[in-house]
């Protein structure tokens, strides 16, 4: 049986910074080191409590994801868009389950997304059982959250 997301909370904690955006940009006020920390919830029914969107991986980033895997000339794999196409690929590469459908579809896609990605990671974390995690000390700057929650056999990207 599929649970579909109502409903994604998330509280960002950013020190000597500032948030905006859907993409959750974080950007720096002052010469200081900026530190974040994340909380994450997700919420499949309105009736029900929220759960922590335990061991998800963060991505600090120094441009948007889409920016970057555009550049990359990446393609999308349809029905998705570039963003959901990596989400797809990177929950799928884990999943013994999709394996064939991995090495199919989205292999050489999530190969080339990761080697795109590389240099613009300027940290990752994974959130702990209780959904929070906490990014090291960084220098001022403009960066982007990216993250993909995987919900049962889905997944919702942050």
């Amino acid at each position: 049986m599929k649970a579909k997301v109502i409903l994604l909370l998330i509280f960002l904690t950013v020190s000597n910074s500032w948030l905006s955006g859907n993409t959750a940009l974080a950007q720096s006020m002052d010469n200081q080191n900026s530190n974040l920390t994340i909380e994450i919830y997700v919420q499949y029914d309105k009736d029900k409590d929220k759960r922590p969107a335990s061991k998800t991986k963060f991505y600090l980033l120094d441009a948007e994801i889409e920016t970057i895997l555009s550049k990359a000339g990446l393609k999308e794999v349809q029905p998705w868009d570039l963003v959901g196409t990596y989400a797809m690929a990177n929950t799928r590469a884990e999943s013994s389950e999709y394996k064939e459908l991995y090495k199919q579809k989205y292999k050489d896609f999530h190969i080339a997304a990761e080697m795109a990605l590389k240099p613009h990671i300027i940290q990752t974390v994974v959130t702990d059982t209780e959904g929070k995690a906490r990014f090291k000390a960084f220098t001022p700057g403009k960066y982007y959250l990216f993250g993909i929650a995987k919900i049962n056999m889905g997944f919702s990207i942050i």
